[in-house]
């Protein structure tokens, strides 16, 4: 029975050990929500039209204007990330160097085409 315990307990940290050496970072949150979002075929004009300004951008400077929006609760297993902006909303689960989506919307104002930098 102490076996049994003392090989569990192995797995059990080693599992864990894995987890928190694969929680994905907050710049590869960043990639990840630069990528889904922009890549969308589907993608209303204000968005299409933020995507080619923050690609233009030089890529420090596009990279911040996205960490802007982008926060992160790191629980060192995994991190929940959170984008509010103006115009997307998402909100993903990172884990095991994956992400896995819980929410994600667009503003209606994003959906018709305007935009509304003032909130």
């Amino acid at each position: 029975m102490v076996r049994t315990i003392v090989k569990a307990g192995i797995v059990t940290v080693g599992l864990m050990a894995i987890a928190i050496l694969t929680n994905p970072t907050r710049k590869d949150y960043r990639d990840y929500v630069v990528y889904k979002t922009c890549r969308q075929a589907d993608r209303p004009p204000a968005v299409q039209a933020a995507c080619t300004t923050i690609r233009a951008l030089p890529r420090p400077s596009g990279q911040w204007v996205v960490d802007q929006y982008v926060r992160r609760r790191n629980y060192w297993l995994f991190s929940i990330y959170l984008v509010d902006s103006p115009l997307v909303r998402d909100v993903s689960l990172g884990v095991g160097g994956h992400f896995i989506e819980l929410e994600s919307s667009l503003p209606r104002d994003a959906e018709a085409g305007e935009i509304n930098l003032s909130s």
